[in-house]
């Protein structure tokens, strides 16, 4: 699943598929990704967000890679056209969007300004930029008072734009603690627009306040 600037989320399934690296069909390998008979060691976690029993999905049959928007290029690219005033804060290189509707408030999506797909195509320059800002984020986060720590995610499958999650983990809520905070955030009811909005404002102005001071 992808999203729009908005947040919100769409199916990628059906959009054409790109040539796979590596051919499909090898059985040994297929074989390789098997259910566990036993869940017991993922549902017994406090921090898992269902309540057993659990059942696995029946594993699909390896596939070509599906395409991606923005594997195009810049020119059809949502977030290479997107206004600098449909994010929280910009800079040269970086912009910071809001995540909303969210249910974590202060959660936000950093996205390079220009079209790359990763960390490995970027300049060593821009990739070494990225650490520092990461840094300045978090910061700008955790001065909400009101996170305990900040979750970095990427997969790069849901777009061919770079772009960086930073999970707001509420401050003294264990249940979110651990690798199933972003699958809470989908679990749990949003929080009330203006209230997103004014956790975002005030990271942005944390990130700008600080003037690039670390």
């Amino acid at each position: 699943m992808s999203h729009d600037l908005n947040g919100a989320g769409h199916d990628v399934a059906g959009v054409h598929p790109i040539q796979p690296v590596m051919q499909t069909g090898d059985r040994s390998r297929n074989e390789r990704f098997r259910i566990k008979g036993d869940l017991s060691d993922l549902t017994s976690y406090p921090t898992f967000p269902f309540r057993p029993p659990t059942v696995a999905q029946e594993l699909e049959p390896e596939r070509p890679e599906l395409g991606r928007p923005g594997d195009e290029g810049p020119a059809t690219c949502e977030f290479c056209t997107a206004d600098d005033s449909r994010f929280l804060w910009t800079d040269t290189h970086w912009r910071l969007r809001l995540h909303s509707p969210s249910s974590l408030p202060g959660t936000v999506m950093l996205h390079s300004r220009d079209h790359w797909e990763s960390l490995s195509e970027m300049p060593a320059e821009l990739a070494s930029e990225f650490g520092i800002l990461c840094a300045r984020i978090e910061s700008a986060i955790l001065s909400l008072g009101t996170v305990a720590r900040v979750h970095l995610y990427r997969s790069g499958d849901g777009h061919a734009h770079f772009h960086t999650w930073f999970f707001a983990r509420p401050l003294g809520r264990q249940q979110f603690r651990g690798t199933f905070l972003s699958t809470w955030a989908q679990v749990l009811q949003p929080w009330p627009d203006d209230e997103v909005r004014a956790a975002g404002e005030a990271v942005a102005r944390a990130l700008a306040g600080d003037q690039g001071t670390r």
